[in-house]
């Protein structure tokens, strides 16, 4: 009875500390999350995806995402449910309110909000070539610089390059902007998945913690029309 005892006590104390360790890391998951997601503990994101228009069954225009833009948004919404109470979607601009986060998910071709600060200069790397040609090589860079997405010798796309910049819409808004875009739909959807690993954000903690505003670069690697790996390249504050 005295060893049944004893055992009772040790696996009690046992499963103490490791809940207590895991509630201490998830503690600190969630701090650093909450540096780059929502350093102001808004209540609400807006994202606004960019889109398509196609021919509907009846043979008029309508809005339709890219799959890896559409992939990413579902993995978006579903990891930003833990840090914002409500989740706004919205194709149309002029529903978004600017003194709470906003996000534009997809590149200056299917987001015209991501082609509108694009245009603006106030990112240090941005898509070069623009507007693309049949056969354009698709980077992201500036004059000194660029970032190109790799083919294998089948022509099939086994990396891409993608962008975060996080900035401030305007002087007289407090909360931020963020921009999520890459050369092609795997490009936006590395990075997404980047940006939603505790792992990741706590790298980019330790880089990019005393700056209010920046961009990364980020390398994703894709194997049989999937994301394998994804990393970051460059960082610059904004």
């Amino acid at each position: 009875m005295i060893d049944i005892f004893w055992n009772l006590v040790s696996a009690g104390i046992g499963f103490g500390i490791s809940y207590l360790y895991r509630t201490i890391r998830e503690f600190f998951s969630d701090r650093t999350i909450g540096w780059f997601w929502n350093p102001n503990k808004a209540k609400k994101i807006y994202i606004h995806p960019g889109r398509f228009e196609v021919l509907g069954h009846i043979g008029e225009k309508e809005p339709a995402i890219a799959i890896n833009d559409a992939q990413a948004l579902v993995q978006l919404r579903l990891f930003l449910s833990k840090y914002f109470k409500d989740i706004v979607v919205t194709f149309d601009e002029s529903k978004i309110d600017w003194q709470s986060p906003v996000l534009s998910l997809g590149g200056p071709i299917p987001n015209k909000l991501s082609e509108k600060i694009g245009n603006s200069n106030k990112l240090p790397f941005w898509f070069l070539g623009m507007p693309y040609g049949k056969n354009s090589e698709r980077s992201i860079g500036n004059v000194s610089v660029s970032y190109k997405s790799e083919f294998d010798d089948n022509q099939i796309l086994s990396a891409d390059i993608g962008l975060m910049a996080r900035i401030k819409p305007d002087e007289n808004t407090k909360s931020y902007l963020y921009v999520i875009a890459g050369n092609y739909g795997f490009g936006t959807l590395g990075v997404v998945s980047y940006l939603t690993s505790s792992r990741n954000l706590k790298n980019l903690n330790r880089q990019a913690k005393n700056y209010p505003y920046f961009e990364v670069i980020i390398k994703t690697t894709v194997k049989n029309d999937n994301v394998s790996a994804v990393e970051s390249i460059r960082l610059q504050e904004i």
